[in-house]
């Protein structure tokens, strides 16, 4: 109101528009700087997500891909607060057009038709009536996150490109999997356990209820836990999607879609974290107390990946359909705490609401190896057969290298027959070193010796995949230079396909490192020569073959990889047959 009153005062559009800032200015600067800062973090994320890709490294893609829908979520937040008071204006301006556009002749015609319309507008953006503006942002939000669901669903059901995401993180697991990893992720994984959802139930009301006498919080926030878990029951029954097969660090019961611990971890932090952030009065505090809960969120949406019991969409879905119970919950609840339905004390104190975290963080730290085991993993893949490898039977075999969201790469250079052991064997005799695997110490590790500008002989090279798969082998060799910045190297894939002798079909790409540059995103990637070929043709030198075979995996064609780098190719592969 000061606003406005201001404006009725201001003798100019100048005064008028500088005293708008100044009462804006005040009540607004914090967010403002949030603003800022989630605006440029959004589109860290948006590059990040980008080079992820083109790495091909799927648990730190889907996190960022989780951070980054929560991100925008805060940024609409910090949008709606820093320009409360120009919509304020805008809405005003927008009313008297409105007004106008009443006096035209069509529209009287169609008021005149339709009598109970404009009442029924003006009625849900009331601040009057519970059916009002509160209710009317509730239901926005819920279908909002309602129609991302469903996004998710239909991708599902036609089996759009976000399978081939879900393909491809599934089969990069294992590479991926270290002890220490799986035991916290087991740790994070059991905070929406069944055992964690009824012991923070029971703190729950004790907290609320016999503490607070938060009646209606209690009985909004397990409508919305019990709600969610009835809907996906039904959903998991009525779509039937198998869990991912052979990558179950965990023993899990029932179909994969959508995830009940993602439903249930949206529900429970995003719940205690709208009680925080309702309770303090402090803008950093809140802050915290939502980036906090995003975090609890994010962990257990990433565990059911990395503990190979669901897919990425199945998280994603989860997550939406949690928000969307979660959405009604708040609703609810705010309409309450203004129309006074049903009265109840003032939520005040955060700090002993931080007792209910703690308390549930304490228990899955206590008790998750007691109820998580973990298990085995036994591959069941079967091997078809190929009577020979020619022009006519390649179209079998994939052709090309992908990114870990499908992309399409380089051709493939190379088909090995032969044994793991016999293609060890035969780099490791001519002077080629087997990679390390790709992970964070390694990486750090590579990176280091780029600075340095020093040789690392068993450097990892970033996943490529092929039908969803990452590589099983990779080698490199150094060059006269001995450093890290340049290096031949080579990838190659064991296929599902043998012999009739039972001797298997390997594919591989070749490309030549040449250097550092900027990639995408001035993010440091590996620069590769465009001539493809003249690697492939240097690899078959390289390991004592004076000539081999060929045979025509693609037509002749220009490219780029993931880094976009340029290359070209004749389209054929090197055919290499093993002996022993």
């Amino acid at each position: 109101m000061k606003v406005f009153q201001t404006l009725e005062a201001g003798s100019t559009p100048a005064t008028r528009s500088i005293a708008v800032m100044n009462q804006l200015a005040p009540n607004t600067k914090f967010h403002r700087v949030s603003l800022a800062g989630v605006t440029l973090l959004l589109a860290a994320t948006f590059m990040a997500l980008k080079k992820l890709d083109a790495l091909g490294i799927p648990i730190p893609f889907a996190i960022t891909l989780l951070f980054g829908v929560s991100l925008f979520i805060l940024l609409i937040y910090e949008l709606l607060v820093v320009f409360k008071t120009p919509l304020k204006i805008l809405g005003s301006i927008l009313f008297s057009g409105c007004r106008g556009m009443l006096k035209n002749f069509y529209i009287i015609r169609i008021l005149k038709r339709y009598p109970s319309l404009i009442p029924w507008i003006k009625a849900r953006f009331s601040t009057q009536y519970p059916t009002g503006i509160m209710l009317t942002m509730g239901v926005a939000s819920s279908i909002l996150f309602l129609s991302v669901f469903f996004r998710i669903l239909e991708d599902i059901l036609l089996k759009n490109p976000l399978l081939g995401v879900d393909q491809r993180m599934v089969s990069l697991l294992p590479s991926i999997w270290t002890p220490e990893q799986t035991r916290f992720f087991v740790f994070v994984t059991f905070l929406a356990n069944w055992q964690s959802i009824l012991f923070v139930s029971m703190v729950m009301i004790a907290a609320l209820t016999l503490w607070k006498k938060q009646y209606v919080h209690t009985v909004v926030f397990f409508g919305a836990l019990i709600g969610s878990e009835g809907i996906a029951f039904i959903l998991k029954h009525l779509v039937g999607r198998l869990r991912p097969e052979d990558v179950a660090l965990i023993r899990e019961e029932g179909f994969s879609f959508p995830s009940g611990h993602a439903i249930v971890a949206t529900i429970i932090f995003g719940f205690l974290g709208y009680l925080m952030i309702r309770s303090s009065k402090h803008p950093l505090v809140k802050i915290f107390s939502f980036v906090g809960c995003l975090i609890g969120v994010l962990l257990v949406g990433a565990s059911r990946i990395y503990l190979g019991v669901h897919f990425l969409s199945d998280v994603l879905a989860g997550m939406a359909l949690g928000c969307f119970f979660l959405s009604i919950a708040v609703t609810a609840i705010e309409i309450n705490k203004k129309y006074e339905f049903f009265r109840q004390p003032k939520i005040d104190h955060f700090k002993s609401l931080l007792l209910i975290p703690t308390a549930l963080l304490l228990f899955s730290f206590g008790f998750n190896t007691r109820f998580i085991h973990v298990q085995a993993i036994k591959s069941s893949e079967a091997d078809r057969v190929l009577k020979e490898v020619n022009d006519n039977t390649i179209s079998q075999l994939p052709t090309y290298s992908e990114t870990l969201t499908g992309a399409m790469m380089e051709p493939i250079s190379f088909i090995y027959i032969g044994s793991e052991e016999q293609i060890q064997t035969l780099f490791s005799r001519y002077g080629w070193y087997k990679a390390d695997p790709l992970n964070l110490s390694t990486l750090l590790k590579g990176l280091s010796m780029v600075l340095k500008n020093k040789e690392y002989l068993t450097g990892p090279v970033t996943p490529s995949y092929i039908n969803g798969k990452p590589e099983d082998l990779a080698f490199q060799q150094p060059t006269e230079n001995s450093t890290f910045r340049e290096r031949h190297h080579t990838r190659l894939w064991k296929t599902n396909y043998v012999l009739p002798d039972n001797r298997s079909i390997w594919e591989g790409t070749a490309s030549f490192d040449q250097g550092m540059r900027l990639g995408p995103y001035y993010l440091p990637t590996h620069s590769i020569a465009p001539n493809i070929d003249a690697e492939r043709d240097y690899i078959v030198r390289s390991l004592g073959f004076s000539s081999v075979p060929y045979v025509q995996i693609s037509d002749p064609h220009l490219g780029q990889n993931s880094a976009g780098d340029q290359f070209f190719t004749d389209g054929k592969a090197a055919m290499i047959e093993l002996s022993n």
